[in-house]
């Protein structure tokens, strides 16, 4: 078993790990494993905000995946 790659998202963390999919939907983002169970969702009914997110929270996954530390500043983006 692998050390847990926390990702902080707006609402809470996952584990970097364990992520299939980050997705941007009409309600918001959802982040899902390889089950595809539901691992962090934030409401956003924004579209491009959702999109936006989206990719900062892929980026924030692949970047712990390569030993970086995912960290998002979230206010630079608009959403804090």
């Amino acid at each position: 078993m692998s050390k847990p790659l926390l990702v902080r998202g707006i609402n809470g963390i996952f584990d970097a790990n364990k992520v299939c999919s980050v997705t941007a939907l009409k309600t918001g983002v959802a982040v899902a494993n390889s089950n595809n169970e539901l691992m962090y969702w934030h409401p956003e009914e924004d579209v491009k905000k959702a999109q936006l997110l989206s990719d900062l929270l892929s980026d924030a996954v692949m970047d712990r995946l390569e030993g970086g530390d995912g960290k998002i500043d979230f206010k630079e983006h608009g959403f804090v």
